[in-house]
């Protein structure tokens, strides 16, 4: 049912994860109890037994002699009950009873069985199910229900159900049999329907799989062939050549047309193409449906003939051409660059002259949608998938939904989007937005573009957002239901990185390695546009070289400008900028101090650039993506060597956590930042290279777009239809504000004291909360998460504190046993929790060859089946929510979502997501099982009710009770969800000794506050951060806990020093 997977990342820690295998609902059960009194007039002799068959292989397949034998109940006469059958969860199975002779092998000892008109019908739900067949005469006696394990029951007793003569499949209930209030309120089971609701999202995951059915319209400005007009002799030539033609060729001759693959240039579309058709794909990459390119062929003619050619031309090549002539196409590239691009960039620079916007660009910009559409729309059919790209055609979408039938259409944003205040000035923006509505399936590259266009819609349309079953979120709007998906561009690594063996790329890169010699070498490429940001980044490199100057002559800048409607003027710029430098910090015979090179790069000669690099330097103003940092880590994927300072305004440092990010505004921050890279340890430098390289390495552009259209597939079979989640979410309680620490006061109790105990928490308690969770592209399943361990002063405090036999230190956490052996190992005596007290090792000494960790329970069967139902929702979400993991542990599975990049709409996810796994809720699909949903800092738990670390605290407490008599002083500290547990516990600790204090044999009432609830002496709850919390006390950060760890220890060290003698036999005397 499950199988282990790990990841690791050069020297950063990897965590192993048990991941189920692909549900199957029908291997989840139900234990079902039948219960049977014979009719009055017909009792049972004692030579007779009673059995239960049925309809399925547990209950013998209507086989009386495979049936399940019924025991005579004890204490109610003349009343029979079998044992626990366990039968598929959700799926109707019927039975009846049979008497027989006992130990009949033969249809001669059947006495009596029901009558076919009587017939049961059960359908098992919980995870245990009474059948009550007896009239409910056991009902009162029986102890098993009575039982209330973690103050929830979860057993679920129907009376029977009878197939009667109202037609096949017909059921009716039978008789009402009389009520047990308690139990109707209380045992509330997991209803069928909701299991068979989780059934058909995973089936119609699987069903949305790409198919020879469909035919996908891949639309973008640019065909990835360019079509050019060749001579007659040259036609004649290569007519021969394109006879028959196939679309993975590059290129190919019809008559007097050339058709030439756009290869060498770093586009989209060029590199879907390849991907897409290539033919050395393994069979399982291959997309099984049709796929047509819809763009400019790069020729303008108005001669029917000549487009009738070149559209023959262009269909062995899969690629369907819109004309244009050259006004329509100068006027939209026109508007897009000078006020579109600006725009989507969240910037305002475009004129507000709005007779000049709405006369001629806008009009222009229509138009050329209008064409893109018109091309779509004579193709069209039953199977049809429309996906169009980026900004200059975002009116397509409106243009494709006037078609009859409407098309399926989606549409992926390759660049940034505005906020509500710069797009809200655009005198055309309800037209834009209008426009994207009219697709069924949105993308974006990064959380915060789709954050800013749904507030866009929410405050210029009045729409409203809403999230669906499976993670989907969704924009509502003129009674449409829009899905908005994430999922950012990646490159096809292995198709790159084969490239760097090429001999042209070698002996480039090689001789511009030679240029530099040992220098180290600042590159980047840019285009030649406003939010590049490329005089930002001389201007920083000029001001790293005056402050720095023991870096002076030891490192140079490499500078390449492709082509941007700006690149004239940017170029003229720099090179002014590059002569200062060069003039100023150069010397003869050196190399200049910073080249700048422009023009179209080649994707060969891009590589050779970067991997003649050390250190990559992006400072963009605003950037939809950057593919310049992931190229970078290809570059570089034989030496695995290399750093990447890159702006945290490109949309690529969202998932880059091992980049050295830079606010390109702040010079001195870049100066700082180019520093830190060339005087980082070898060390530091693989680990963050290797952090980013395997994200990287795993990117595969085939199957980012067919996730993608299996998505709008998705969307098209379920005919728009997506059903939200009840709402309905619990909120975590908590008392109050706590109030500052006086360390003093704790320092005074922990010297009076003769026996103490510690509880820490780990993560934003002893360490900075620093986790980052990668999910690699391409590779489902293979996580990493990775966190900070405490600092070394930090552990030397524990150890010291662990040694005395009068202290007891125990840390708690919710990791996995190998993190805390991997931080905490080494420090003897230490009492380790992990998973909130799942696993445990007992502090102080071990005995040699004794067990290390011990665990609380083993997992059962029941475990199984709640971890794959909430792993098979998580999982879905993990998909749509980019950024975020599943992790699988032994008492607990989570969805962390701490690196999704807007965090706002992340939590949107992660409540919507707890309300489908509710226990509490009669449609939470894990309704009816011993679990609790827990709502943390950047994840969302599902774990057992009877772990956390409240329990965990009590038993090592008792623990501690047992072995040392009284305790003198408790500290706890911690700083999340799973720490107000333990605060809890240590409150009835405190309430419970001010009792014994005052000699009162009563309990005073629960106290309503933190004011109110004053521990005994000697007992410290502590929270990290000032927020509401069941903790007294709070510190400002780690480094507060840090300070009075240091404090306690000291305070260790003096006391034994200054030890008295009975204190000396008595530590003597322990063990």
């Amino acid at each position: 049912r499950a199988f282990l997977k790990g990841f690791t990342s050069g020297s950063g820690h990897s965590e192993l994860i048990l991941m189920p295998s692909t549900l199957d609902l029908g291997q989840l059960r139900t234990r079902v109890i039948f219960r049977w009194a014979p009719e009055e007039g017909r009792p049972l002799h004692s030579s007779e037994e009673v059995c239960v068959v049925g309809s399925c292989q547990e209950l013998g397949n209507w086989d009386p002699n495979s049936g399940v034998v019924l025991a005579r109940n004890d204490i109610v006469a003349n009343c029979w009950a079998s044992p626990a059958v366990s039968l598929p969860a959700g799926r109707p199975v019927q039975y009846k009873y049979v008497v027989r002779r006992r130990g009949s092998s033969h249809e001669g000892g059947i006495r009596h069985t029901d009558p076919e008109v009587g017939l049961h019908i059960i359908v098992p739900t919980g995870r245990r199910h009474v059948m009550e067949d007896d009239g409910g005469r056991s009902r009162n006696v029986d102890t098993t229900l009575l039982t209330r394990p973690m103050g929830r029951r979860h057993s679920h007793t129907t009376t029977a159900i009878r197939l009667g003569k109202l037609g096949p499949g017909t059921v009716r209930e039978g008789k009402d049999l009389p009520s047990w209030p308690q139990l109707d309120q209380e045992a509330t089971p997991a209803p069928a329907h909701n299991l068979e609701r989780l059934e058909k999202l995973i089936t119609d995951e699987k069903n949305t799989e790409l198919s020879s059915d469909d035919h996908i319209f891949i639309v973008f400005r640019l065909l990835p062939f360019f079509v050019e007009r060749i001579s007659e002799s040259e036609g004649a030539k290569g007519a021969d050549a394109a006879e028959g033609a196939e679309s993975s060729e590059a290129s190919g001759t019809k008559g007097p047309w050339r058709v030439q693959a756009a290869e060498g240039e770093l586009k989209q579309v060029s590199l879907l193409r390849q991907e897409l058709f290539e033919t050395g794909l393994p069979e399982q990459d291959r997309l099984p449906c049709r796929v047509t390119f819809v763009g400019d062929p790069g020729i303008r003619t108005k001669d029917p003939e000549e487009r009738r050619q070149i559209v023959e031309a262009l269909e062995p090549f899969r690629c369907i051409p819109v004309f244009l002539d050259e006004k329509e196409a100068h006027g939209q590239l026109d508007f897009c660059n000078r006020i579109l691009w600006p725009l989507m960039h969240n910037m305002k620079t475009f004129q507000v002259d709005e007779t000049i916007v709405e006369a001629s660009h806008w009009r222009a910009y229509r138009d050329f949608n209008r064409a893109y559409a018109e091309a779509v729309k004579t193709q069209l059919g039953s199977g049809s998938l429309v996906w169009v790209h980026d900004f200059h055609l975002q009116m397509v979408p409106y243009y494709l939904s006037l078609a009859s039938p409407r098309p399926t259409v989606g549409f992926f944003l390759h660049c940034a989007f505005p906020s509500y205040e710069v797009l809200g000035s655009f005198p055309h923006r309800e037209e834009i937005l209008g426009s994207m509505l009219s697709c069924h399936l949105l993308a974006f590259q990064i959380f915060e573009y789709s954050r800013r266009f749904i507030s866009c819609c929410q405050n210029l349309l009045n729409a409203l957002c809403s999230f669906k079953e499976a993670g989907v979120l969704a924009v509502e709007h003129d009674g449409k239901s829009v899905v908005v998906r994430v999922d950012h561009l990646v490159l096809p690594y292995s198709r790159f990185a084969a490239r760097i063996h090429d001999e042209h790329v070698q002996r480039r890169s090689k001789e511009l390695r030679q240029e530099t010699g040992s220098l180290q070498v600042f590159a980047s490429v840019d285009r030649g546009e406003p939010f590049a940001g490329i005089m930002l980044k001389l201007r920083a490199f000029q001001k790293f070289l005056q402050d720095c100057p023991q870096h002076q002559h030891r490192v140079v800048l490499r500078q390449h400008v492709t082509p941007g409607f700006q690149r004239v003027k940017i170029v003229k710029e720099l090179r002014r900028l590059a002569d200062e430098i060069n003039k100023t910090f150069g010397r003869q015979g050196e190399p200049p101090v910073v080249t700048i090179t422009d023009g179209l790069l080649r994707v060969d000669d891009w590589l050779a650039m970067l991997s003649a690099a050390d250190i990559l330097l992006d400072t963009s103003l605003n950037d939809g993506l950057n593919l310049n940092p992931l190229l970078f880590y290809v570059a570089h994927a034989v030496d695995q060597r290399g750093s990447v300072i890159v702006s945290e305004l490109s949309g690529c440092s969202s998932f880059l956590t091992g980049a050295t990010k830079v606010n390109p505004w702040n010079t001195g921050s870049i100066v700082e930042a180019m520093h830190d890279v060339l005087t980082a340890d070898e060390e530091e430098k693989q680990s963050r290279f290797l952090k980013d390289h395997s994200y990287v390495s795993d990117g595969k552009l085939q199957q980012w777009a067919r996730q993608n259209l299996m998505e709008l597939k998705r969307i098209k079979v379920a005919g728009g239809g997506l059903e939200s989640w009840a709402v309905n979410i619990s909120h975590v309680k908590t008392e109050g504000i706590p109030l500052p620490i006086d360390l003093n006061e704790v320092i005074k109790d922990y010297r009076k004291a003769k026996t103490r105990v510690l509880f820490l928490d780990n993560e934003g308690t002893l360490a900075p909360d620093w986790r980052s969770v990668l999910l690699p592209r391409g590779a489902p399943g293979l996580l990493q998460r990775e966190g900070v361990p405490p600092d070394p002063s930090v552990l030397e405090h524990l150890r010291v504190l662990a040694r005395d036999p009068g202290t007891t230190v125990i840390v708690l956490s919710g990791r996995g046993t190998d993190f805390l052996d991997r931080w905490f190992g080494d420090v003897e005596g230490l009492g380790l929790c992990a998973e909130y007290g799942f696993y445990w090792v007992p502090p102080g000494r071990q005995e040699p060859g004794a067990e290390r960790w011990h665990q609380l329970r083993e997992s059962s069967q029941e475990d199984d089946d709640w971890k794959a139902i909430a792993y098979e929702l998580m999982k879905m979400y993990a998909k749509r929510v980019q950024g975020s993991i599943v992790q699988y542990k032994g008492s607990a599975i989570a969805w962390n979502y701490r690196q999704v990049g807007a965090v706002a709409m992340a939590r949107e996810f992660a409540v919507n997501l707890s309300r489908a796994l509710d226990p509490d809720l009669p449609d939470g699909l894990l309704n009816g099982y011993p679990v609790e949903v827990i709502s943390g800092k950047g994840y969302i738990e599902v774990k057992r009710q009877d772990v956390d670390k409240g329990r965990a605290v009590q038993r090592l407490l008792a623990e501690v009770r047992d072995r040392h008599g009284v305790i003198d002083f408790i500290l706890c500290v911690g700083d999340d969800r799973s720490d107000e547990d333990m605060f809890e516990v240590m409150k009835s600790h405190a309430r419970a000794r001010s009792r014994e204090a005052s000699q009162d044999s009563f309990a005073s009432p629960r106290p309503t506050s933190v004011e109110e609830a004053s521990p005994a002496g000697g007992i410290y709850t502590i929270t990290v951060g000032r927020k509401p919390s069941q903790a007294r006390h709070y510190v400002k950060d780690t480094r507060e806990v840090s300070d009075l760890l240091e404090r306690l220890a000291k305070a260790n060290q003096e006391g034994h020093r200054h030890v008295s003698m009975p204190d000396l036999t008595r530590l003597l005397a322990q063990p």
